[in-house]
C-alpha cells in the first residue's frame, strides 16, 4: 500500500483522484483515471468513486484545491457577478437585449438561482431563474419604452 502524504492524509492516487474531481465531468472519469481499475465492473467503479468522493478527507481537498484555484485566478462569487452585472449594464447602453439577458441569466447561475423550482403565475411551475429574467427583461423593456 502506498504511504499516505502526511500533510493532507492522501495517498498519491487518492490525491491524483481529489485534483481530477476537481477538472473532470464525473467522478466515475476521475476514478478511473487515478485507479486505472482493469477488471472491475462498471457498478463497482461507480460504487467505488462515489464512496471515495463522499468521504471527508477527499471532499476537504477538493475544496482546498478549488479555492487555491479560485485566489490563484483571484475568480470569487462576487467579483463573477459584478463581472457579469458591468455585462449586462454595457448591453442596456447598447440595446441588446440578449445580450442582457445572458448576463442576467449568468448572474443568477453563479448565485445557484437556477436550481431551485418555484410556482409560478402560470400553470406550470418555473424555475426562480426564469422569474429573474422574466422580472428583469419586463424591467428593462419599461425603462427603454418610458
Amino acid at each position: 500500500m502506498a504511504a499516505k502524504d502526511k500533510r493532507t492524509g492522501l495517498t498519491p492516487k487518492q490525491e491524483k483522484f481529489a485534483n481530477l474531481l476537481v477538472t473532470e465531468e464525473t467522478q466515475i472519469a476521475a476514478y478511473t483515471k487515478a485507479f486505472k481499475p482493469q477488471t472491475s465492473t462498471t457498478k463497482t467503479i461507480m460504487e467505488n468513486a462515489s464512496r471515495l468522493a463522499n468521504r471527508s478527507n477527499i471532499q476537504a481537498r477538493v475544496n482546498n484545491i478549488q479555492q487555491r484555484m479560485a485566489r490563484k485566478m483571484e475568480v470569487t462569487q462576487e467579483s463573477l457577478v459584478r463581472e457579469l452585472e458591468q455585462s449586462r449594464q454595457m448591453a442596456i447602453e447598447e440595446r441588446q437585449s440578449s445580450s442582457m439577458t445572458a448576463a442576467t441569466l449568468g448572474k443568477a447561475r453563479v448565485c445557484g438561482l437556477d436550481k431551485v423550482v418555484i410556482a409560478g403565475d402560470t400553470a406550470a411551475p418555473i424555475t426562480l431563474i426564469q422569474r429573474v429574467i422574466v422580472d428583469s427583461v419586463v424591467k428593462q423593456v419599461e425603462e427603454i419604452k418610458g
